[in-house]
């Protein structure tokens, strides 16, 4: 089951960016998709949870290789701006290239950028209807806007898995571990003993 959700045949995860654009960490490791949102995707995210607390509850790991953030989010922990670089490496720098960038007023506005940001599937999203180019006085607002968006783009997506969990898995417990420590609980070990 998990070489389906992997493979494509479903909607519910998608590659890195940075797997993508084949730049980067975590290449070969998978999101949720923040468009998979209608009901039906609902219910298979609450499934996918359930399997995720059944492999905590047996000890039958699952070859599920989600993103390090993904894992964290999972664990009920709170996504940085480190976390948004690990599976997107361009994502920052650009902000910090729009927010820094000395150009003067009419330099900025000749590079008609959109005030969009493209999600973690790499589609634009519109971040404002106030707003439809960046510009020197809202750039500021742009990037605040960007990192905001990012950073919560799979909330709706995680609720659904972790409320799976929790038809399995007491979902405080899920509190007291890391994302690795979570990761590890439900894919198992990657350490290979070499004894």
């Amino acid at each position: 089951m998990c070489e389906e959700l992997q493979n494509g045949l479903t909607p519910l995860l998608i590659v890195t960016p940075n797997g993508r654009d084949e730049s980067g960490a975590n290449r070969d490791c998978f999101l949720l998709n923040p468009a998979a949102k209608s009901s039906l995707h609902m219910n298979m995210f609450r499934f996918l949870g359930v399997m995720l607390g059944i492999a905590i509850r047996t000890g039958s790991p699952l070859s599920l290789n989600l993103a390090e953030p993904v894992w964290k989010q999972l664990a009920g922990m709170n996504l940085t701006i480190a976390d948004l670089s690990e599976v997107d490496k361009d994502f920052i720098p650009g902000l910090m290239y729009i927010r820094d960038n000395e150009a003067t007023s009419e330099e900025f506005e000749a590079m008609s950028l959109p005030f969009t940001v493209p999600n973690a599937s790499g589609q634009d999203i519109q971040l404002s209807s106030k707003y439809i180019h960046i510009t020197l006085d809202n750039r500021t607002e742009y990037v605040r806007l960007a990192i905001n968006y990012r950073l919560h783009e799979f909330d709706e997506q995680v609720a659904a898995v972790r409320e799976g969990m929790a038809r399995v898995v007491p979902v405080p417990l899920l509190s007291l571990f890391t994302g690795y420590e979570l990761e590890t609980m439900v894919c198992g070990s990657p350490d290979i003993p070499l004894h």
